[in-house]
């Protein structure tokens, strides 16, 4: 399929079209994700930031419009540095592009993926070259340089894809990390598989199937042997909306972690970092904005459970049980915590709210914190994650008089 003019309706099909390889590459990424921290969830991550795309956004007449639309899909649904990094440089496009435009010819498309990028740039604290942002660099590099040349679309992305993935080869040279495990950048792989999937449907004009790679990891190809120790136990995320100063949000924040990423606009961010302290995060964020979602992954169970977990069978509570931590650390429990609702705002127990915070909390409040149960998605979604890995779970919960748990 050739042509030079890209409408919304075809730039729409090209990203879901991408989003459908990345989801279907998911255990590939999951399997060589050494960087940051070796929690094997970048494949889940991205695909989960994909889905968003695929059930949320929409086409729409002009381009603009539909960039946005897909941008906003991503930034609600994003997950993991990833995620989060992929959803801004989306928003960056976006803004890239002009109010009336209903189609991009190349040079306009060259222009916003250029304009793109100094956005997701500025959303990192900390960028890491290797890793993610330099593959969508290199790339958009490639676009900028190569649209004079092309004859159409089809050209102009094939050609960039060559270049993408040289970048990608090239990661494990700029990462340590990545050369001392043979393997390249997991969120630069899920780039390119996205890039690959938007120019199938350029190519053909039909979209990738999300059928789930077939793929079963050898031993060689799994990071076991890694053992570089976490700085910080939980990887949180939030989503605000207010009036929203994005830097204020980045200078409260950073002295709390790192892998900081404080990604949207003026009026909805999602935030990323890496932290000891996710209740404190939110106590900072709810300052600015009124908080939408809260996520904090324990990356050290997460990593326990792939490479260290010590037994065949999981044990799993929720936070009723009120376990002291150290118990929880000795025996390698899992813990489902319950949502506390204050403000209409969703705390995790014990996690993105501790027993102290909560008592400062209630001197703010005009009404008194209610308790609902875990989101069923998110449990069903953390108890996927153990059986992959345990042949058995126990789950220990609430009695069933006193909770829906």
């Amino acid at each position: 399929m050739s042509f030079t003019q890209m409408d919304g309706e075809k730039m729409y099909r090209s990203f879901l079209s991408g989003a459908n390889k990345v989801i279907s590459e998911k255990q590939v990424l999951n399997d060589i994700n050494v960087f940051p921290v070796p929690d094997g969830d970048t494949g889940t991550n991205l695909a989960s930031t994909m889905l968003s795309v695929i059930d949320e956004s929409k086409a729409d007449t002009t381009v603009k419009k539909t960039l946005e639309s897909i941008a906003q899909a991503a930034l609600i649904g994003a997950k993991g540095n990833s995620g989060i990094i992929f959803a801004q440089y989306i928003y960056g496009m976006s803004m890239g592009v002009g109010d009336e435009d209903r189609e991009l010819d190349l040079e306009k498309f060259a222009d916003s993926v250029a304009k793109a990028v100094p956005h997701a740039y500025e959303a990192i604290e900390n960028p890491v070259e290797g890793t993610m942002i330099t593959v969508i660099k290199d790339w958009s590099d490639s676009i900028s340089q190569k649209w004079k040349k092309s004859k159409d679309f089809h050209e102009l992305i094939s050609e960039s894809l060559k270049d993408a993935m040289r970048s990608l080869k090239d990661t494990p040279n700029k990462l340590k990390v990545l050369k001392d495990n043979a393997v390249v950048d997991s969120g630069g792989k899920g780039f390119v598989h996205f890039v690959e999937g938007f120019l199938e449907f350029v190519k053909t004009g039909q979209m990738v199937k999300s059928v789930e790679s077939t793929y079963v990891p050898k031993i060689a190809d799994h990071a076991h042997d890694v053992h570089e120790e976490l700085r910080y136990r939980y990887c949180t995320e939030g989503f605000i909306e207010g009036t929203l100063d994005l830097k204020a949000i980045k200078q409260d924040l950073k002295p709390l972690g790192d892998s900081l990423i404080v990604a949207g606009g003026v009026h909805k961010s999602r935030i990323h970092i890496h932290t000891d302290e996710p209740d404190q995060v939110f106590i900072k964020l709810r300052k600015h904005g009124s908080i939408l979602q809260q996520k904090a992954d324990d990356m050290k169970r997460q990593y326990q459970t792939i490479h260290e977990k010590g037994a065949s069978i999981a044990l799993v509570t929720d936070s009723i049980a009120d376990l002291p931590k150290e118990i929880i650390d000795r025996y390698k429990i899992h813990m489902i915590p319950l949502q506390l609702m204050i403000e209409g705002a969703a705390y995790l127990d014990k996690v993105t709210i501790t027993s102290e915070t909560f008592y400062d909390l209630l001197d703010e409040v005009e009404t008194y914190p209610s308790s609902s149960q875990p989101n069923f998605a998110q449990v069903k979604s953390y108890l996927e994650f153990i059986s992959e890995h345990y042949e058995s779970i126990i789950v220990v919960t609430v009695a069933k008089a006193l909770s829906g748990t």
